[in-house]
């Protein structure tokens, strides 16, 4: 296996220019979180449900993915609560729709 190295370099920015990746940086701490927050809601439904029961006791795949799809737990719907979020408050002004889908699907990944 080949050694691997890290080396970080200090950006050379303006006060002005930091003051804005911070911003950004927090915004989308703050999208991130939301988007988990539902999904784990999503997740607890979907963990309440009597399909679910039934779906784990027959190891029936097609189930499990009919369920996800009744409490809307995808990819693609946490990436529309996401774009809806970020339309709804201040976030918009800073986060574009590209960077708002890809913090959905990181969220997503972790909750998957």
């Amino acid at each position: 296996m080949s050694k691997t190295f890290i080396h970080e370099f200090r950006l050379k920015t303006t006060p002005k220019q930091e003051k804005i990746l911070n911003i950004i940086l927090e915004l989308a701490r703050y999208l991130y979180n939301a988007v988990l927050g539902e999904g784990l809601k999503r997740i607890k439904l979907i963990k309440e449900s009597k399909l679910n029961t039934k779906a784990k006791k027959d190891k029936n795949y097609k189930l499990y993915n009919e369920i996800n799809k009744f409490y809307n737990f995808s990819d693609f719907s946490l990436q529309s609560f996401a774009i809806k979020t970020k339309n709804e408050c201040n976030i918009k002004n800073h986060l574009d729709t590209h960077a708002c889908q890809k913090i959905a699907t990181r969220a997503y990944l972790a909750l998957y």
